[in-house]
């Protein structure tokens, strides 16, 4: 039995700019079952191709949105996922050296690999919906999808997910407050310095200061920091 990519070859390396509003491609496979094949065992395969079309495409994903100009939450969020990749190669192996021994039936492979569909399916979702984003929208992104997810399994594995990719986020965040300074060399936080008073002398006020040095970037205010964002 031969399984074939039916999708082309993806293209690498589009910055946020060029990818706004774009979506990877889908990766599909089918199989080419030769004459006489056990048709349970195709039924088999046929239900698990669905796990290996969300394992190429967000492995695609990461190496495409964790490149440098995606920002630190693009970094950190990628970095979550390639975590979540690399157990399951784990289980992957496990499972080979159960093969290997004789020790793995079709049963228990869908049994084990049933998690993993579900798991991959909710990162799968995860990565079309905030690719190409940066900042903020990343947060809410992940934020949107796990509203619309109603297994407790697939609430944890968002609330995991926004935990890693919120961190960078709240670094940014805690710098400014406490030091009146940007930290955003990526343009990713909601806060923006005025060009105008960029190499003006701190003085005045305190109130002047953060009136005339900061602007607020609405669009890019996570939804969980909304309701503090005029604070």
């Amino acid at each position: 039995r031969r399984v074939v990519a039916s999708a082309p070859p993806p293209a690498i390396g589009r910055g946020p700019a060029a990818s706004a509003g774009s979506c990877l491609p889908e990766v599909r496979f089918e199989i080419e079952a030769p004459p006489g094949a056990d048709a349970s065992m195709l039924q088999f395969l046929k239900q698990a191709l669905p796990l290996c079309e969300h394992h190429a495409f967000v492995q695609h994903f990461t190496f495409v949105q964790g490149q440098y100009e995606f920002g630190t939450v693009n970094h950190a969020l990628c970095s979550a996922i390639r975590d979540l990749l690399k157990e399951f190669s784990v289980k992957v192996g496990q499972l080979e050296t159960a093969l290997r021994t004789g020790n793995l039936s079709i049963a228990k492979l869908w049994y084990h690999i049933q998690p993993s569909m579900d798991t991959f399916a909710l990162l799968h979702r995860v990565a079309s919906r905030v690719f190409g984003v940066v900042g903020g929208s990343v947060l809410n992104g992940i934020e949107e999808v796990m509203a619309r997810s109603s297994l407790n399994s697939a609430q944890d594995l968002c609330e995991y997910l926004l935990q890693q990719a919120s961190r960078p986020y709240f670094e940014m965040v805690s710098k400014w407050i406490y030091e009146g300074r940007l930290d955003d060399p990526y343009g990713e936080f909601f806060i923006s310095e005025s060009a105008r008073v960029r190499d003006e002398r701190f003085g005045g006020p305190a109130a002047d200061f953060w009136q005339k040095h900061f602007a607020l970037e609405e669009r890019a205010v996570p939804q969980f920091m909304a309701a503090s964002r005029e604070k």
